[in-house]
């Protein structure tokens, strides 16, 4: 079994792959020492059959399926089957029988919870009373010889003894569980609370945006990646025109506003193509990933047509002017910002509402057509 999937494995299941290990290993023994003592070789059908039941039920624990069928079946058929034959065969209460008793009792106690724990365990006692009833009264079956007053004080202290041991081992197991499940919540708690951090690290928390650090992350991971995909990535830098304005007349809150309604439509603009992150103020850079100049294009329209639905007052259109470059393998993004940077000063100190594209190529972002 592979290292993490055994690793994975809760404790009931760990107990009950190691008993299906015990058992496969007895069975192996018992048939190799039946064999050197001279016995008939058909009396090793039990061991046979506990192999090739250990052995099923081993491979579908690994395969995590029919788990609790297997633990089932192999538990009623060691209480009421091999365990009651191994006593009549092994010498009785003063053989090794009783050792296997208190380890059945044991593995019933942690691997089976609720009503199935109960009925194995009543049912394990009863079968050792029985059979301790039966080898007392009956020489014939087991050649002991006890009296009254020890099948008596058998009778008692045995059922008591393995009640004391199954009630020791379901505290522990209980415990263990609580335990087990409290580390498990706090460990879901620390998980949240780490997606959580790394959301808050990496989103801008007015726009939900990108924030700056992680831009600049993942902007150097694409650049990493860009020899491997040979994919082609476009960079735009946006701002909103006469932002300033808006905190000036209607104060930060509608500027935050603003900037909330802007950064939401981008993101829905961009959807799966790439992402957005905030540059600084009011300026944003958008990352397009594997993309043609065309399709940048018409991100750019669907931006325009998302963002100018965003209101600031009726007197107060919002717009956005920027610069838009590709990077290649060997840009330096540091210069690619300077170059969309410098495109989008032109674009702030001429006519504003547009986008250009290196120092040649214009995408105007006023569209009539566009509400």
């Amino acid at each position: 079994m592979k290292a993490n999937k055994f690793t994975n494995c809760s404790l009931e299941e760990k107990i009950f792959l190691y008993m299906l290990v015990f058992i496969i290993l007895l069975s192996v023994i018992s048939i190799i020492g039946n064999i050197a003592v001279g016995l008939d070789f058909a009396l090793n059908y039990k061991w046979f059959t506990l192999i090739i039941l250990a052995s099923i039920a081993f491979m579908d624990m690994i395969k995590k399926r029919h788990i609790l069928v297997f633990q089932t079946v192999i538990t009623f058929l060691i209480v009421f089957v091999f365990f009651p034959n191994g006593w009549i065969t092994s010498g009785g209460v003063n053989g090794i029988t009783m050792a296997y008793a208190f380890l059945i009792c044991m593995a019933i106690c942690f691997i089976f919870r609720g009503r199935l724990r109960l009925f194995f365990l009543i049912s394990e006692i009863l079968v050792v009373l029985s059979l301790v009833y039966i080898e007392m009264r009956y020489a014939n079956v087991i050649v002991n010889n006890f009296q009254d007053k020890q099948l008596a004080d058998l009778m008692i202290q045995m059922p008591l003894t393995l009640l004391a041991a199954a009630y020791i081992i379901i505290v522990f197991s209980k415990a263990y569980r609580e335990e087990h499940e409290l580390l498990k919540e706090y460990s879901e708690r620390l998980k949240e609370s780490n997606q959580l951090l790394t959301k808050i690290s990496r989103t801008d928390e007015l726009t939900g945006t990108y924030s700056r650090r992680y831009l600049f992350e993942r902007l150097n991971e694409i650049k990493a990646q860009m020899q491997e995909n040979h994919h082609s990535v476009v960079i735009i830098m946006i701002d909103i025109d006469n932002f300033k304005s808006i905190n000036d007349q209607y104060g930060h809150a509608v500027g935050d506003e603003v900037l909330k309604g802007v950064s939401s439509r981008m993101i829905a603009a961009v959807k799966d193509k790439g992402f957005v992150g905030r540059y600084g103020g009011d300026e944003f850079i958008i990352v397009l990933e594997d993309v043609s100049i065309k399709d940048a294009k018409e991100t750019i329209k669907e931006i325009k047509k998302r963002t100018s639905k965003v209101r600031c007052h009726d007197e107060f259109r919002i717009t956005m002017s920027g610069g838009m470059a590709c990077i290649t393998i060997e840009d330096d993004i540091d210069d690619v910002l300077t170059n969309v940077d410098k495109l989008l000063y032109r674009v702030k100190h001429s006519t504003k509402d547009h986008i250009l594209f290196d120092d040649e190529y214009e995408v105007v972002l006023k569209d009539e057509n566009v509400s």
